[in-house]
């Protein structure tokens, strides 16, 4: 019995709020699976069997993108667009692209598996620095689905970039893309690895993309202060929306408690002034283990859902999160929420889009603020009404630079729409930490870090931002070339110094000709004569560092 008490206990402190995922729990340099679409600009001489390369790792500038949907809520095209919970991510890609692992781990399934339509890789990843799911206080596991083909074997070590299959299309809808989960298992279920533990696929995978977000509030209905409707809209550029945050205040500027915030006696939040999909993910998908079985959640049981009656007998990890309203089943319905969202490709500033009414917020209602939250812990906020004494939170923003291991960090950029930023609270992402609106740090080693800033207005709200920064060795020389002709005139010597690659791509004219060891000496043999020759010198692969250009007639 004191087992039951404990495990509800855990299961209630993690469900007690939102935004309990931390990157740090995962390889903040991890691989994207695509290696940023690396099949359609490959460098010199690379094939898929050399595996993803190690610059790639944890870089922003090498994701997936662009992507055909994204963690939460979609449209399914393949069931008549009803409404679907996406717990991953989908990347258009054709039949037969390479996939590598995001990090180091064990090949759990690989192939054809009983469980799933069509056959998919996984793999099980230790927290940074543990050697077990125990001592690391859980384990998380990659999905890649609708595989066409593995070259991996379960029980298989991998290591982070190696090639282990290539993408498929999905047995459903023919759809030619690769579906890739995060799931995160908790402390008190340290191996588990179901539905209910998806999490954002970006809390692992490096995304950077500056936020063009808006919040737009449509419609208050205060008619009802202990039911208040509330329509909004969130438009974004970006695609890792993890919650929308309601917060309604009255006519004297005081927050008023919204009872479905403070999670039931089994750990549930009911009717929440939130919609957040993680935490509604792992509340409301359930599990069916020889642990924690189906029945667990069903009346009686020691994690007694407050819908199991929309249960039935057998296990369903969709029956809460893919509920629709009655009225179109285009639209979801669960939880006093309903959420409606369009198909969304790559075209345009403000692609993806989410419709949400809350139905049952707590009044009375003189102000109501919406807050949109991303995993990389930016923030959207509008606000409805008479909110002239409601404190508003402060914008985070920060600019860098680094010189190698050397940066330097500048926060004016932050704001407060209503007061001044008062603290600057820095998270460097490799253990330490520091304070002030301009600073420097030195990190030991080259990497990618992420970055947190926290900054704290006058009148004591906080915000978050965080960033990928890049530290690598100092500087390299500039690249500078000098040409000249052997004396039968038929050949171009290169001759050239600098460079911060171990190879260099020689341009002529305009194309790439050679890839070649960066020693400072190459020959163009056999050129016709008669004409000019442009040339110009790259680190491999980098065309930003690159020499001056040089001219030659022969």
């Amino acid at each position: 019995m004191k087992t039951g008490m404990l495990v509800l206990t855990v299961l209630g402190l993690l469900l007690s709020g939102s935004g309990s995922v931390q990157a740090q729990d995962f390889d903040t340099s991890a691989a994207w699976p695509l290696c940023g679409r690396i099949t359609e600009n490959k460098p010199k001489r690379w094939k898929p069997s050399k595996g993803c390369p190690s610059e790639r790792f944890g870089n922003p500038a090498y994701s997936d993108a662009p992507f055909s949907s994204t963690f939460g809520p979609r449209p399914l095209n393949s069931e008549n667009n009803r409404y679907d919970f996406h717990r991953g991510v989908d990347i258009a890609t054709p039949i037969g692209t390479p996939i590598f692992a995001i990090s180091d781990g064990n090949v759990e399934i690989a192939g054809v598996n009983s469980g799933y339509s069509d056959p998919l890789i996984k793999v099980r990843h230790y927290r940074p620095g543990a050697t077990t799911c125990t001592n690391g206080g859980g384990c998380y596991h990659s999905y890649y689905l609708h595989v066409s083909d593995w070259v991996v074997s379960e029980d298989q070590q991998v290591q982070k970039g190696q090639l282990i299959g290539y993408t498929g299309a999905s047995g459903a809808s023919g759809f030619e893309h690769l579906h890739f989960e995060l799931r995160d298992a908790p402390d008190f279920d340290v191996f588990s690895a179901w539905s209910r533990d998806a999490v954002h696929p970006f809390r692992a995978l490096a995304y950077d993309v500056p936020n063009n977000s808006s919040v737009t509030i449509h419609s208050v209905d205060a008619t009802d202060p202990l039911a208040i409707d509330v329509a909004l809209a969130v438009e974004s550029n970006r695609y890792d929306l993890v919650s929308v945050e309601m917060a309604v205040f009255d006519a004297n500027q005081q927050e008023v408690p919204q009872p479905g915030n403070t999670p039931d006696a089994n750990g549930y939040h009911v009717l929440p002034a939130f919609f957040d999909m993680e935490s509604w993910n792992f509340e409301y998908s359930h599990k069916d283990s020889a642990g924690i079985p189906w029945s667990d959640f069903g009346a009686g049981g020691p994690f007694e859902c407050p819908y199991h009656g929309e249960h039935g007998g057998a296990y369903n990890a969709n029956v809460h999160m893919d509920a629709q309203d009655p009225a179109d089943f285009h639209v979801g319905l669960f939880n006093g929420v309903r959420v409606t969202t369009g198909k969304y490709w790559l075209t345009g500033n403000r692609d993806y889009v989410v419709d949400l009414e809350f139905l049952a917020l707590q009044g009375p209602a003189a102000c109501i603020e919406a807050t949109a939250v991303f995993a990389s812990g930016d923030l959207a906020t509008t606000q409805w009404g008479n909110c002239g004494g409601v404190n508003q939170p402060p914008t985070p923003d920060f600019a860098y630079s680094c010189d190698g291991l050397q940066c330097a960090f500048d926060a004016n950029a932050s704001s407060d729409p209503d007061g001044t930023v008062s603290e600057f609270a820095w998270d460097f992402g490799d253990g330490s930490g520091g304070s002030g609106l301009i600073i420097n740090h030195g990190f030991s080693a080259a990497g990618d870090y992420l970055v947190n800033l926290q900054v704290t207005d006058d009148d004591g709200a906080t915000a978050s931002v965080a960033r990928w920064v890049s530290a690598g060795e100092p500087a390299s020389e500039p690249l500078v070339l000098t040409i000249s002709t052997n004396r039968k005139g038929n050949q171009v010597m290169l001759r050239w110094t600098g460079g911060g690659s171990a190879e260099v791509d020689i341009w002529r004219n305009s194309a790439l000709v050679e890839t070649t060891a960066n020693d400072g000496a190459w020959n163009d043999r056999k050129l016709p004569a008669g004409q000019t020759y442009l040339y110009r010198i790259c680190d491999a692969g980098n065309a930003e560092n690159c020499s001056n250009v040089a001219a030659i007639g022969l």
